[in-house]
This record gives C-alpha cells, sequence and structure tokens, in this order.
C-alpha cells in the first residue's frame, strides 16, 4: 500500500494530511475540499509543483499520477476556488428540472389547445351566422335612417 503524505495549499494557509492507499482525482478533490473545509460542491482547481518549480494543471488522473511519481511520497497541490462556479451549476440544476417541469405540463397545453381548436371549429358556423344576422340588422337600420333623411328633407 502507497502512503502519500498530501500537502495543499489554499491562499496563505497550507494542511497537511497523510493519505494511504491509492488516490484518483475525485478522492483528491473531495480529500482537499475537507482539509480547507470547503462545501463539497465548491469547484477548485488543482496545481502541482514540479522540479522546475512550475506550477502543472491537475486536472486527470495521469496527471496525478505523474504528480505523486515525481514527489517521492509528498504531494504538493495548490488549490484555487473558482468563484461562482457553484451558482453557475445551481442555476443548471434548476434549469434542467423547470424543463423536466415544462415537458410534463407542454402536453396538457397541446391538449388544452386542441380541445379550444375543436369547440371554435364546432362553434364557427353559429359565429358567421349571428355575424350576419347582425351585420343585416346594422344594414337594415342604416336603411331606415337613410329613407327616414329622405323623407324629411323632401
Amino acid at each position: 500500500m502507497t502512503i502519500i503524505t498530501l500537502k495543499c495549499k489554499l491562499g496563505g494557509e497550507v494542511r497537511r494530511r497523510t493519505i494511504d492507499g491509492g488516490l484518483d482525482m475525485e478522492e483528491l478533490q473531495r480529500c482537499v475540499k475537507e482539509m480547507h473545509r470547503l462545501p463539497a460542491r465548491t469547484t477548485v482547481s488543482l496545481r502541482w509543483r514540479d522540479d522546475d518549480s512550475d506550477l502543472i494543471a491537475l486536472r486527470t488522473n495521469q496527471d496525478l499520477l505523474e504528480a505523486i511519481t515525481t514527489g517521492d511520497g509528498a504531494l504538493w497541490v495548490e488549490l484555487t476556488t473558482i468563484e461562482g462556479a457553484s451558482d453557475v451549476r445551481d442555476m443548471l440544476e434548476d434549469c434542467t428540472a423547470l424543463k423536466r417541469q415544462l415537458e410534463d405540463v407542454i402536453p396538457g397545453f397541446e391538449n388544452l389547445a386542441t380541445e379550444a381548436v375543436n369547440q371554435l371549429q364546432a362553434s364557427a358556423p353559429a359565429v358567421v351566422e349571428l355575424t350576419k344576422q347582425i351585420l343585416d340588422g346594422a344594414a337594415k337600420r342604416r336603411r331606415q335612417e337613410q329613407r327616414g333623411t329622405e323623407q324629411s328633407e323632401g
């Protein structure tokens, strides 16, 4: 079993933990968040310092293996929290939930719209007939008014 001494720096604070056994990126992310008491949903960026003192991005299990192998049993990691990433993730989850709700509701709206169209089509002849009666009545009144105007002028 491999024992790794993990040293993790966040801001000006360095924390240390000894880890027994294999370590993958998911476990490393969980571990560094615990070490610095960050919420599990916090998005972090990890980098390690190589032999040339360059900061190397730590994103994959292959990156992690190289960092562990190079470090002679010690792994120095610099941690950076990514501001707003949790908010974006929360918004994305909210949007996904809303999408699911809309997908459940939309068939009901489609059925309601279809029913409304069917009712309009069924009532259209009656509406057309009523409209004709109204127009005929209005035309009749106009003719009567014109006759009355002509008789009073004559």
